[in-house]
């Protein structure tokens, strides 16, 4: 947080630079920066503003369908994304694929590039909890990544098997849900160091979508060992710490219930 307050007050001072003031490209960078900076610090409204000042100067020196035009219009879908403002944020959706559509990002080697829009576009849907469009757009963006020139295992593909994982869960299909957080667990086996904190959102969702079945004793070894991760990573009063003891409670005695049913 400090060192995002310092850098939003050193871009503030470089605009007051009588020669950045001049510069119209240097300027829209600096605003650019703003936005992220102030996204970082949880100030929306400020971000959605510096963005677009940043927007409106490229489109003095830029064609409408650059790619720099194009990254600026997802920034600011991103943003109108969590902000809640799901209109705007598809407004600037379309604009990104439009850019992209008409530069043939469909084919190798930009092909990444086109998935995750359709990938944000998913996850716009799935804000608005409209599952059966959000896992057509996550299907496309998946198609796309598995056919474009990046590693099996990618950064971009657990994403989005993740995201097709969290539809099904929130949809009600945990067994959909498992087989999706599978493929995310399988890929950051084999990328990621075996404490990477990573592992610990992987392992959290697999035992939901386990606890969705009734598995209860798979459900308590995931979360175990999410738990494991947690406390090496995190403090013991952390809140994610404090709710996985909380889930590993209820699943023993979850466990517990079902165990004397069973022996009645």
């Amino acid at each position: 947080m400090g060192n995002s307050t310092r850098a939003e007050q050193f871009y503030r001072l470089t605009l007051e630079d009588p020669k950045v003031a001049e510069d119209l490209i240097y300027r829209s960078v600096v605003y650019n920066q703003l936005g992220v900076v102030n996204k970082k610090l949880g100030q929306r409204d400020r971000a959605v503003d510096y963005y677009e000042k940043s927007l409106e100067m490229k489109l003095q020196y830029h064609p409408e369908k650059s790619m720099s035009i194009a990254t600026a219009h997802s920034n600011l879908g991103e943003l109108y994304r969590e902000k809640g403002d799901y209109q705007k944020a598809a407004f600037y959706y379309e604009k990104v694929l439009e850019v992209e559509e008409e530069n043939n990002f469909i084919n190798a080697p930009f092909r990444e590039h086109i998935a995750t829009t359709f990938n944000n576009i998913g996850a716009l849907y799935h804000a608005q909890q409209l599952y059966s469009d959000a896992l057509k757009m996550y299907g496309i963006s998946l198609r796309l990544r598995l056919t474009a020139e990046i590693p099996s295992n990618h950064p971009s593909l657990v994403r989005t098997y993740n995201n097709i994982a969290q539809t099904y869960q929130a949809q009600g299909d945990p067994a959909q849900a498992l087989e999706y957080l599978e493929k995310t667990l399988e890929i950051k086996v084999n990328s990621l160091p075996p404490k990477h904190g990573d592992f610990a959102i992987t392992y959290n969702n697999l035992a939901l979508a386990l606890n969705d079945q009734g598995r209860y004793e798979e459900a308590l070894k995931y979360m175990k060992m999410a738990y494991e991760i947690d406390i090496l990573n995190l403090s013991a009063d952390d809140p994610d710490v404090i709710e996985d003891l909380k889930f590993i409670a209820d699943l023993e005695k979850q466990i517990a219930e079902t165990t004397v049913k069973t022996d009645e």
